[in-house]
């Protein structure tokens, strides 16, 4: 027995958990008593043993384990005193800190000789080192472990210390998966390991530790990263192999041996610990992933985070702790997921020069097979396409997303080629040699044998590692190899879910065909696996050969008769014009025709996205695309021809034509059947549209829809089927006699109204009316349309409301009930539809549909006394047109006419829609007193959310008009409040209120605010399909960035709101959208910005937009000064533009550039005197408009905006408005 015979002390009271019995409280106690078991360890400078206590102490009852440390023996007077040293530091930082994953110090004191020694709580089980020596770790057993050292360091680091010497060696692991991290012998302050920079262990050393700095807490997560990579991967960071070595290598990566004392010894000796050195000094590492492929993109990243070489860009210890309790559910990987699916997220196999597009429907079945799969489906789908429609780039997006989420899968990938034909297994033998990652010519060994043992058992191993070198399989096999194949994968999917992708299969040989025919069958066998496993083939060659014909009936047939597979066959159709925009907006500059390229190259191409990338490829090799003269080489394009001269691909017709003439009778039946239904070709649909006749059953439906599949015409999309080629739906469409046309129609509708309970709804009934149009079936599309009004004027876009609403007419025209006969029900009909028919053209901008309904409103001939709310809704939409169209004055004497009727008739909602709109036109010419006037009535008077909310919007636009703007933001964040809880209420009225705010927060000086509010704006008008205001939202979106210096994206953003303002005939639209564009173009001298203003201006002097014809004025009276032009054509331009403002008014900042560039000219003209008076005007309006405000922040802001825009307009030198530069990237 042995007693503590010196003095010494008990450490302090700490609630523990996790090996609670072996680490128990502390109580006081003078001395423990205990005998010695063994020895446990010896370091360089103590001895460790394991002792038994012989008397209760420090709440640990007679018997206990615990553990005795002690200075060696043999140490020399100098190491004896480090070690003393570092034995007192231990035991000190042990006082000041406990936590469960930290060693516990439970007496420090000397025994009788006076030999200093710790009695530490025992941790039973086994170091990181040791484990490690047995295989990697499980990734949630590394995570859990970082969770508790992570944690152990931010208590140290909470504590003012730092560890010092994290590694593998200094943590243990019990049973139950505690870690707990041992040996503080080299815990000290920052103040003291800046005295001993070098201590610690040269393989877990940070690069600024590797430099000679000293330890910091940055430096320890360093290390604990080292080491959870250590753990994950079995080796190194900085000694792990480069992508490509043999796997032998992982094993000894440097020569000099993963322990940490044998790297720390050979750095004496050996001059590969300089390349060591050099490694962790500049933080080269292979990350972890592409050694594992288990490994999930979470801890892939998280790593890498804590790896950094800059210490300030790791997280700290607690924000690692939670960071790795919370996982993928934590902030910080979410915005990294969001960032990844913006940009080329990493993952990818290979890089492109731009991002995908186009793909989001592909994207979206390939997401809802793995989500099946997730469930423990084999999913088997065939990936067909023409060539040149991109169906590697497809996967390799759509995994490195799916690589992303919180359960990521596995993927494996491989091309087919030649050489896989010499594989005994052909190409899927290349899934399994990437998975087991060996090199090109590479012999499986030991470790191979050893990884595929724990997944397939010894007999499976044996067959797969003899394909892989080539070898005859052994007498008396029990499987053949694409059995074993079906075998790992099965296992490989159990564990975790897989994506497995094999492309360019249409050019397969006879081996990888029988291989993938029998490995089909034999995963039908072993059951549901958790795999997608994707078959890329050219469409030209999907029936090339009867072989490949076979595999895919083979899928179809194990999908019938096993539940646990499913097939299906995924179409790359072309891409559509706004697919091209998409692309052409990213390589080529603002100043090029983006929109008519785009549409130019679509109809070039037919949207094959290789065809596209061909042609463009084309214009940059021949010159006539090229970065800008002077400008960088990675530049955005400038085009040297005009679109309309891109060269043209083959057509299609003749094609198209060729393969109608081909057709046998009755595959030409079905293909007529499936071109009138359109968008819902599925098997239940066709069974209830077109039944079987006698003797045949629903074999039938699927027979012909499996035959069309294989042959080229249809692809199947999730449940349902597509036409390959829309062209190919509207030739046969085309080619139908009308009788026949109009019985399909008739079929499908009274298919459709026989949908069943989860197929019925809004859709179901919009298809249902357009098919009754078709067949002519007039009395029941009109009481369908009657019926769809009443429940979906709300919530329904206006294209659908205006198709509705069309058929509906065309119903009532065919019955007869239209004219002096008509009853008075039907001509009130009548008026409904033609009310519904000309909003929706309204908000859509079809400008000629909407006069030829107006008129035939006129046609009626109302009877305005006896029915005062119908003339106020004819007036009312008359004065609507007027107002789009920009002729304010005419709209405003309508829409008095309306307000009369409206009142006469006693509807208040119809009144406050009158007033409402009667107001904003009001604002428009600037009669703000009348206008404010008529909106607080509308405000009064209106009923419902929507309507409320309007008339809160309208009231804020007056506001904003007259530099009001606090009770301007004010009646907008009341509008949009009440949106919240409307879900019926239309995106227009959202996308509006957000316009107004963007409008208030440029007033208020903050345009990164206002620009985010545009942006909305813009995404909000273009679902709702209110496309003039779309076209506002663009030109004051460009105008803001503008603002922000970005005039290529403004240009972009202005060009799409002119050429929208032109389709629509939103006069107002193109005065702004011109305007801003001139001056733009002004402030780039470019020789057009003087045609464009001009033409600005001059419409806005047509059609009453004064506000906007005085700002044009002022810029063409600054582009006068610019260009050198007579003054007097400058003194011209001024006066008259603040003339306008002084009778109009203006918004403050349109008023500081009139005002301001007056006086400049003035000034310039020699008439100080009145310059100076119009520059104290201006200062004592600005003052005005700001003491309006009286949030101090805002008004601080506001003034800072206006002075600078002040400032700006009365230099001679510089841009009209001044600039701030703000990246598109932070917004």
């Amino acid at each position: 027995m042995v007693s503590c015979g010196g003095r010494g002390k008990a450490g302090n009271d700490w609630p523990e958990r996790g090996c609670a019995a072996i680490i128990p409280p502390a109580v006081n106690a003078t001395e423990p008593h205990f005998e010695p078991i063994r020895t446990l360890g010896t370091g360089a400078s103590s001895t460790v043993e394991l002792v038994r206590l012989v008397e209760p102490f420090a709440g640990l009852e007679a018997g206990s384990e615990v553990a005795l440390k002690r200075v060696r023996a043999d140490l020399g007077a100098r190491e004896r005193e480090e070690a003393i040293g570092t034995l007192e530091a231990e035991a000190e930082a042990g006082a000041r800190v406990r936590h469960p994953s930290l060693v516990r110090v439970l007496f420090d004191g000397t025994d009788a000789p006076g030999d200093p020694y710790l009695l530490l709580s025992f941790v039973p089980g086994r170091s990181l080192r040791e484990a490690l020596d047995e295989g990697v770790l499980p990734e949630p057993l590394v995570r859990s472990i970082g969770v508790q050292l992570s944690g152990a360091l931010a208590a140290l680091h909470a504590a003012g210390l730092v560890h010092g010497d994290i590694k593998p060696e200094n943590a243990r692991l019990c049973a139950e998966g505690t870690a707990v991290l041992l040996d503080l012998g080299f815990a000290s302050s920052a103040d003291a390991a800046a005295a001993t920079p070098h201590r610690g262990s040269l393989a877990y050393l940070s690069p600024e530790r590797a430099r000679g700095e000293p330890a910091t807490p940055a430096s320890d997560v360093f290390a604990l990263g080292a080491t959870l990579y250590e753990l994950v991967c079995g080796v190194h960071p900085f000694g792990a192999p480069k992508t490509g070595t043999t796997p032998e290598a992982t094993r000894d990566p440097t020569g000099l041996g993963t322990e940490s004392g044998a790297l720390l010894r050979s750095s004496l000796e050996r001059p590969d610990a300089d390349r060591l050195l050099a490694s962790i000094s500049a933080a080269r590492y292979v990350p972890p992933s592409h050694l594992d492929l288990f490994v999930t993109p979470f801890l892939d990243q998280l790593l890498e985070q804590v790896l950094m070489r800059d210490p300030a860009a790791r997280p700290s210890a607690a924000e690692l702790t939670e960071l790795l309790r919370e996982g993928e559910a934590s902030a910080w990987w979410r915005e990294r997921v969001d960032v990844a699916r913006q940009v080329a997220p990493s993952l990818r196999p290979e890089r492109h020069l731009t991002r995908l597009v186009g793909r989001s429907r592909e994207m979206k079945e390939l997401e809802s097979a793995l989500e099946s799969a997730r469930a423990g489906r084999t999913e088997l789908i065939w990936i067909g396409g023409a060539e040149g429609t991109g169906k590697w780039r497809l996967v390799s997006e759509f995994a490195a997303r799916a690589r992303t989420s919180l359960s990521p899968p596995l993927y494996l990938y491989a091309r087919w080629n030649p050489t896989a034909e010499s594989l005994p297994a052909g190409a899927p033998l290349l899934l399994l040699h990437r998975w087991l990652r060996l090199p090109t010519w590479g012999v499986p060994g030991e470790r191979e044998r050893r990884l595929l043992t724990k997944f397939v058992g010894p007999d499976t191993t044996r067959t797969l590692l003899d394909a892989l070198t080539r070898e005859e399989a052994a007498e008396g096999a029990r499987e053949s190899v694409p059995a074993a194949l079906a075998r790992w994968i099965h296992a490989l999917a159990a564990d975790r879910t897989i994506i497995l992708f094999l492309d360019d299969l249409e050019s397969a040989g006879p081996v990888t065909r029988e291989s993938l025919h029998n490995l089909f069958t034999a995963l039908g066998d072993v059951g549901g696996a958790g795999a997608l496993i994707l078959l890329g083939v050219r469409e030209e060659a999907r029936d090339a050969t009867a072989s490949l014909h076979r595999l895919r009936v083979q899928t179809e047939r194990l999908a019938e008769t096993k539940e646990h597979i499913r097939t299906a066959s995924l179409h790359l159709e072309p891409l559509t014009p706004d697919d091209l925009r998409e692309l052409v907006d990213e390589l080529f500059a603002s100043s090029v025709p983006r929109g008519r390229l785009a549409e130019v190259l679509w109809r070039r191409s037919s949207g094959n996205p290789g065809l596209a990338t061909e042609i463009l490829r084309d214009l940059v090799r021949l010159g006539h695309a090229h970065p800008p003269d002077g400008a960088p080489a990675n530049a955005k394009l400038v085009l040297d021809l005009a679109p309309d001269e891109l060269p043209k691909p083959r057509s299609l017709d003749r094609l198209i034509a060729e393969r109608l003439e081909a057709l046998d009778p009755r595959d030409r039946r079905w293909l007529e059947r499936l071109a009138v239904v359109g968008g819902r070709i599925s098997p239940e649909f066709l069974l209830r549209a077109f039944p079987p006749g006698e003797g045949s059953g629903p074999g039938e439906v699927n027979s012909a829809l499996s035959h069309l599949v294989h042959a080229g015409w249809l692809v199947p999309v999730a449940r349902r089927y597509r036409f390959s080629r829309p062209a190919l739906r509207e030739a046969l469409y085309r080619s139908l006699p009308e009788g026949r046309r109009r019985r399909l129609h008739l079929a499908a509708a009274m298919a459709l109204a026989e949908s069943p309970p989860e197929e019925a709804g809004s859709d179901a009934e919009f298809q249902e009316a357009f098919h009754l149009h078709q067949a002519h079936e007039w009395g029941r599309l009109l009481d369908l349309v009657v019926e769809l009004i009443q429940s979906q004027r709300l919530r329904a876009s206006p294209r659908r409301l205006l198709a509705l609403a069309r058929r509906g007419l065309d119903a009532q025209t065919a019955l007869g009930r239209t004219g002096p006969s008509a009853s008075e029900e039907d001509r009130r009909l009548r008026l409904e539809l033609l009310e519904v028919a000309t909003d929706a053209a309204d908000r859509l901008g079809h400008r000629a549909e909407e006069r030829r309904l107006l008129d035939d409103m006129l046609a009626l001939d109302l009877d305005l006394d006896a029915s005062p709310a119908e003339g106020a809704r004819l007036y009312l939409l008359h004065a609507r047109y007027a107002a789009s169209t920009g002729s304010f004055g005419f709209a405003r004497g309508l829409l008095k006419n309306a307000v009369d009727l409206a009142r006469a008739s006693g509807a208040a909602e119809l009144e406050s829609e009158t007033l409402r709109r009667l107001a904003l036109v009001q604002a428009q010419v600037g009669e703000f007193d009348r206008a404010r006037e008529h909106a607080s009535r509308a405000l009064d008077l209106a009923t419902g959310t929507a309507q409320l909310a309007l008339a809160r919007l309208a009231g804020a636009q007056i506001d904003v008009l007259t530099d009001r703007l606090e009770p301007a933001l004010a009646g907008v964040e009341d509008a949009v409040h009440s949106l919240r809880a409307e879900p019926l209420v239309p995106l227009g009225i959202a996308a509006f209120a957000n316009l107004l705010r963007a409008r208030v927060w440029r007033a208020l000086g903050r345009p990164v605010r206002a620009m985010a509010s545009a942006r909305r704006a813009v995404r909000l008008a273009r679902r709702a399909g209110e496309r003039r205001l779309l076209s506002e939202s663009h030109a004051r979106l460009g105008a803001l960035l503008l603002d922000l210096d970005h005039p290529s994206e403004a240009e972009a953003e202005l060009r799409d709101a002119q050429l929208l303002a032109d389709e629509i005939e939103d006069r107002r639209g193109q005065v702004l959208a011109q305007v801003w564009l001139g001056l733009l173009l002004l402030e780039e001298e470019d020789s057009d910005a003087r045609a464009m203003i001009q033409r600005g201006t001059d419409l806005a002097h047509e059609i009453g937009f004064y506000r906007a014809e005085a700002f044009a004025l002022a810029t063409l009276a600054r582009l006068d000064r610019q260009e050198g032009a007579d003054p007097k054509d400058a003194d011209t331009h001024s006066r008259e533009a603040l003339e306008i403002t002084e009778l109009r008014g203006a918004e403050l900042t349109d008023r500081i550039v009139i005002m301001g560039t007056r006086s400049l000219i003035l000034s310039e003209l020699g008439e100080a005197r009145a310059a100076n008076a119009l520059r104290r005007s201006l200062s004592a309006r600005i003052a005005k408009s700001n003491s309006r405000i009286r949030d101090p922040r805002r008004r601080a802001r506001q003034l800072e905006a206006m002075q600078r825009l002040e400032a700006a307009v009365l230099s001679p030198e510089g841009p009209v408005l001044p600039r701030t530069r703000v990246s598109l990237d932070a917004r």
